[in-house]
């Protein structure tokens, strides 16, 4: 793979704040050890200078202090006496590590950085480097494998990590080296597709996403798949948020999806702005009546949004709406239909219409032209409720849209 310099950014730009970081939070985490070796650890390293762990907490705190990533000549020979007298301490390795390092021994730093992860996942310092070298590299496979590892065991490093990931994933390959963890849950996926959801760039997300929607399985993925079919629709992808909707909801009729009718489809909370949308704030309210639409009840003088939805259309084509509304109220409300061109590029209507006020049953035929720059409509129903000590009850049925033959 020829080398891009875009990817080796996906790791950090600046190694040394984020190790800085990285050491504040070991700092914190090393309270598992002994008392003498958390509560005074200058102490215990005073009374023994190459145990392990004292060494490791005294080091890491003067790198954070100094914010400098030197290591000195003393403390890799205690560190090297450590490794002999407790072979299995990640954090003597990881010393050597930037020890070696420091000096442009990069074959020895990078042996000492894997043996501390082998030996550990849990240092966090050892494993960004090891994702800074797989970067340089173009190791898409090791450095997934090690972002994996460090969010895996460090959750609180994902506000630094997760946007890094976000960008990253605007590559292919990284996005197939991603997708096995997202498949199968990791404890970090969820989290980072919320990021991913509202800070990346959302058809990169969806390509993510598709090859494992079925699998995301619990709550935890409900609102970052919504946001990202919802940023699409803005963006007037209707073919790949449909793509993802049907990916994540295998049981999704595509079908009844393409209809403009209130169905099961149409409803689903989980596929955002594809399906209808109803007020319900108590002087508006709206929901289903099974019969194709649905029926309103609104307070007197009540102003708002009583439904909405985004659909697919062809741009340039006209479109001919039909309902069937049905009103028993001696004062009827006021209903105006709204349509917005999508992607939103100003709020200013490209069509609206005010229904008829009547009493009874009256079957309505409007035409709504799609201007060409459209990819779809976000159709919108908007009520004045009538004068008067009493409200109005509506019902919307039979809705149909179909397109005009030119």
């Amino acid at each position: 793979m020829a080398t891009r310099a875009p990817f080796r950014q996906m790791a950090f730009h600046g190694l040394v704040a984020l190790v800085a970081l990285c050491l504040a939070y070991l700092s914190w985490s090393d309270a598992r050890f002994a008392y003498l070796r958390v509560a005074h650890s200058a102490i215990a390293h005073a009374a023994n200078p190459s145990d392990a762990v004292a060494l490791r907490k005294v080091v890491d705190a003067r790198l954070r202090d100094s914010r400098s990533q030197t290591i000195s000549d003393r403390d890799l020979r205690l560190a090297r006496e450590a490794v002999v007298a407790s072979p299995l301490s990640r954090g003597m390795f990881r010393i050597a590590g930037m020890g070696a390092a420091a000096k442009g021994d990069a074959k020895r730093a990078a042996t000492a950085m894997t043996l501390s992860s082998t030996v550990s996942r849990r240092d966090a310092v050892a494993q960004i480097w090891l994702i800074q070298k797989a970067a340089r590299e173009n190791d898409v496979r090791n450095a997934t494998f090690h972002y994996h590892a460090v969010l895996s065991v460090h959750p609180e490093l994902g506000p630094a990590l997760y946007p890094i990931l976000a960008r990253a994933i605007s590559f292919p390959e990284i996005r197939v080296a991603l997708t096995p963890y997202i498949e199968r849950g990791a404890a970090w996926s969820a989290d980072f597709l919320k990021v991913a959801a509202s800070k990346g760039d959302p058809r990169d997300v969806a390509l993510l996403v598709i090859p494992a929607g079925s699998k995301l399985r619990g709550e935890a993925f409900r609102p970052s798949t919504t946001r990202v079919i919802a940023r699409l629709i803005q963006d007037g992808d209707f073919a790949l948020a449909i793509q993802m909707a049907k990916s994540v909801i295998p049981s999704l009729d595509r079908n009844a999806l393409s209809a403009i009718a209130v169905n099961a489809a149409t409803t689903d909370e989980r596929i955002g702005p594809l399906a209808w949308e109803f007020a319900e704030d108590g002087r508006i309210l709206a929901s289903p009546n099974g019969l194709g639409g649905f029926d309103v009840d609104v307070a007197p003088l009540a102003r708002g949004t009583v439904a909405a939805r985004a659909i697919g259309l062809v741009g340039g084509r006209t479109y001919d709406f039909t309902q069937t509304l049905k009103a028993e109220s001696d004062v009827p409300a006021t209903f105006r239909w709204q349509a917005f061109c999508l992607p939103i590029k100003q709020r200013t209507p490209v069509w609206q219409q005010l229904l008829p006020q009547h009493r009874g049953t009256l079957r309505y035929e409007t035409s709504i032209p799609v201007p060409l720059e459209c990819k779809g409509i976000q159709l919108i129903l908007s009520v004045l409720g009538p004068e008067g000590q009493h409200g109005a009850q509506q019902s919307f049925e039979a809705f149909d849209l179909k397109s005009r033959m030119n």
